[in-house]
């Protein structure tokens, strides 16, 4: 059974709001750091540095929702990135999933919150792409109540067996 991801909207809203805010910043303080101000105190970077901040995109976005299968931000909302079919997502997966990034940043967001609302399984057009899936990461024990993190297949099959009382959870 494929577990029909959450829309977690304000989840994946606020997740997505910090991660931009982490990489905005850290590019803020490189540029600040690393730029040459002009006479109005405004800070540039040019010529080959510059590359850096994509790179930081780069290397915060897919290269971690790959490795670790979540940014920071998703990891603070309990949201995981993993592939259409239960496997942890590929960096290949995650790049194409973040390629449309621009786009919707440019609109504020609003063409991945429509995506996620309107279609059946909560994806936006990245997801799509990368054929990916954010679903939560944790769940609780309906038997005994406890807290457990899940692993991809158990998040996308939607159930687990307790390691505390061994019940199955569906």
């Amino acid at each position: 059974m494929i577990l029909v991801s959450e829309r977690n909207l304000a989840h994946r809203y606020y997740a997505n709001l910090l991660d931009y805010f982490i990489v905005t910043g850290l590019s803020v303080v490189y540029i600040v750091f690393t730029g040459e101000a002009d006479d109005y105190g405004t800070y540039k970077v040019t010529g080959f540095p510059v590359l850096l901040i994509p790179f930081l995109w780069f290397v915060y976005f897919p290269l971690a929702e790959a490795a670790f299968k979540q940014t920071l931000g998703k990891a603070l909302f309990n949201l995981m990135v993993i592939s259409d079919n239960g496997d942890p997502a590929t960096f290949g997966q995650c790049l194409l999933k973040r390629i449309t990034d621009p786009l919707e940043l440019a609109f504020f967001g609003i063409p991945a919150a429509i995506m996620i609302t309107q279609s059946s399984n909560n994806k936006r057009i990245g997801d799509y792409l990368g054929n990916t899936i954010t679903v939560k990461s944790t769940a609780r024990c309906k038997f005994c109540d406890t807290d457990l993190n899940l692993t991809s297949k158990e998040a996308w099959r939607g159930r687990f067996n307790c390691p505390e009382c061994g019940e199955l959870n569906e």
